[in-house]
């Protein structure tokens, strides 16, 4: 009669390693108490239980097993896998299937109970360590720090005031431009009157130079009456 067809498989759901799946095919409905025979060819001890090997016929027990689309899968965990190696020849009996099955143990990731890059942490918690013997211990008491000294600022010399350009009132401001413009307005001015009376001066000596100078002869004047002469005056007798 051949045996069941049984195949052993990594549970990957479990992503912090250790966790294996017993796959048994062709299983409608499963009525045993999930014990599993692990037994090692070519060993002495070759019964595998929760503790080891043992020499004596032995079990183990899945952690849990179910019945899904006629295949009986059965879950063990690290208490299982840390005992089998890669290259390890076992035959498997399962309790409430009839007969046996010869396999190689496949590569399991072995369980870490820390956490790594890739993996999380356990769901086990280590115990606590003991606590440290008691020892006389001295309690120094910290001297009280004395307060910091104050700092005195240095006086501060104030710097001249600079009148800038924000500093100028915005009427002063707004007059500059009317100034400059009163100012060019003096000096074309006083430019267009000088430029008038240099050419004033130019047509007047083109004028007097092109006119004839005519000779006049100067009247006489009137001959002056000759003045009677003086009469001495008369002595008295």
């Amino acid at each position: 009669m051949p045996g069941p067809n049984i195949r052993v498989v990594e549970d990957r759901a479990r992503v912090e390693g250790g966790h294996a799946i017993i796959q048994v095919a062709g299983v409608a409905q499963y009525q045993g108490d999930g014990t599993i025979g692990i037994r090692r060819l070519g060993y002495e001890a070759a019964h595998l239980s929760s503790e080891g090997w043992r020499i004596a016929e032995a079990r183990v027990t899945a952690d849990s097993y179910d019945v899904r689309n006629g295949v009986a899968s059965f879950y063990v965990g690290p208490e299982v896998t840390r005992h089998l190696t890669p290259d390890d020849q076992v035959a498997l009996d399962i309790n409430g299937i009839a007969g046996q099955a010869v396999l190689i143990w496949p590569a399991i990731t072995p369980f870490y109970e820390g956490k790594t890059e890739f993996r999380r942490f356990s769901t086990r918690r280590a115990a606590p360590p003991p606590p440290p013997p008691e020892e006389d211990v001295t309690v120094m008491t910290p001297r009280p720090v004395p307060p910091p000294e104050p700092v005195v600022p240095e006086p501060v010399t104030p710097e001249p005031l600079v009148a800038t350009r924000e500093d100028v009132a915005p009427d002063k401001v707004k007059d500059k431009p009317a100034r400059r413009t009163g100012l060019i307005g003096v000096l074309a001015a006083t430019v267009w009157c000088v430029a008038c009376f240099a050419l004033g001066a130019v047509i007047y000596d083109v004028l007097v130079a092109e006119t004839p100078v005519v000779a006049t002869a100067e009247p006489t004047p009137p001959a002056l009456p000759e003045p009677a002469p003086e009469t001495p005056p008369e002595t008295p007798p």
